[in-house]
């Protein structure tokens, strides 16, 4: 049964704040939890009802802190969900160190500024798909760990490495100590399907709204674009959502480096 303290400390979790102070949080619904168990994330608890405990419960021991039956009363009351489910799960955000050998022999996601928690699980879930190395997210981007990023990327952020860094610093880094190539996508640049593209190199999304910042376009090596086929431009629309334009880039890389 939860005790009024753990309904309010699962509460908590659904604020950045309270996540980075506990390096916890939640992830709700079957194929969330399902995917956690499979993955090698600490799990702390598993809260669940009744029914919805007993798809779980031979796979629970061992592998979970404390388990908790409860009602759709009680989960209602810990869901960040519209709609919630039958299950949550309360796991350790896992600490990773970044080094730049992680960049080599691999594609590697730098998203500046990505703050919809759509786009972002989103993006987790194609970079997942596509068998990108690691994401790295910007300082200001929506954080990986937000309720609605874990659920938009339907588990794939437990399979992949996802950190957070200083942009600027890193790519400067990278420059100085490695000719691995660093793919800006903009408007205005080179041709995708025209251009001879890495099987390693880092690849820049930019904000929603704003684009990469010019800081970082000044840092890549290549400004590539995706060209539109809307041959009036007094139709084209004026940019593709950034979830969508990494879907057609790293299908592109992935068919070059076939």
């Amino acid at each position: 049964m939860l005790s009024k303290n753990t309904i309010s400390f699962i509460r908590s979790l659904h604020q950045k704040k309270f996540r980075e102070q506990e390096q916890l949080f939640i992830a709700e619904g079957h194929k969330l939890v399902d995917e956690l168990l499979e993955s090698g994330y600490a799990i702390q608890s598993v809260v669940a009802t009744e029914k919805a405990m007993s798809d779980f419960e031979d796979r629970l021991s061992g592998r979970v802190g404390e388990v908790y039956t409860a009602t759709e009363k009680d989960l209602e009351r810990i869901s960040a969900l519209t709609t919630p489910q039958h299950v949550l799960a309360v796991a350790a955000i896992p600490r990773r160190s970044l080094k730049l050998s992680d960049l080599e022999a691999k594609l590697t996601l730098l998203l500046d500024d990505v703050r919809d928690p759509g786009n972002m699980g989103t993006i987790l879930r194609i970079a997942h798909w596509f068998g990108v190395g690691q994401v790295i997210c910007s300082l200001n981007s929506v954080d990986a760990y937000h309720p609605k990023v874990v659920q938009a990327s339907m588990g794939s952020l437990f399979h992949m490495p996802v950190y957070e860094a200083g942009l600027e610093g890193l790519l400067s880094e990278l420059k100085q100590v490695s000719k691995i190539p660093v793919y800006a996508t903009v408007l205005g640049g080179e041709d995708m399907f025209q251009t001879k593209l890495s099987n390693e190199g880092v690849i820049i999304f930019g904000n929603e709204s704003m684009g990469i910042r010019t800081s970082l376009q000044e840092l890549a090596t290549t400004r590539l674009s995706i060209p539109s086929f809307e041959s009036s431009s007094g139709n084209r629309p004026e940019s593709l959502n950034v979830a969508v334009s990494a879907a057609i880039v790293l299908a592109e890389f992935s068919k070059q480096r076939r």
